[in-house]
C-alpha cells in the first residue's frame, strides 16, 4: 500500500486528477482488494493522494490556478508550503 501511495503521489504531480483516476483505478483496485482493503477506503486514499499531487510543483495545476485567482506570485505561495512538501517527502 505504501508503494501505491507513492506512485499515486508522483502521478498526481505530473497528471491531472481525472485521467489519473480513470487510468490507475482498474490497475490498483484489484491489488488493494487482494490486500484486504475496502474499495471505498481505497477510493478515498487514491483521491487524497492525487489531490496532494495537484497542489505540488513543478506542474501543480491547482497551485497555479489558485495563484492567478488570488493575484499572488507563485514564489510567495511555494515558500510557506516548503515544510509541507518536506513532510511529504520524509513520510
Amino acid at each position: 500500500l505504501l508503494i501505491i501511495n507513492l506512485i499515486l503521489l508522483i502521478v498526481g504531480i505530473f497528471m491531472d486528477m481525472t485521467p489519473a483516476l480513470l487510468i490507475f483505478t482498474p490497475i490498483f483496485l484489484p491489488i488493494a482488494m487482494d490486500l484486504g482493503m475496502d474499495p471505498v477506503h481505497f477510493g478515498i486514499m487514491m483521491t487524497f493522494n492525487l489531490c496532494i499531487g495537484i497542489c505540488t510543483p513543478p506542474v501543480g495545476s491547482a497551485l497555479f490556478v489558485g495563484c492567478s485567482v488570488g493575484d499572488v506570485r507563485i514564489d510567495k505561495v511555494i515558500k510557506p508550503l516548503l515544510p509541507f512538501y518536506a513532510v511529504l517527502v520524509l513520510a
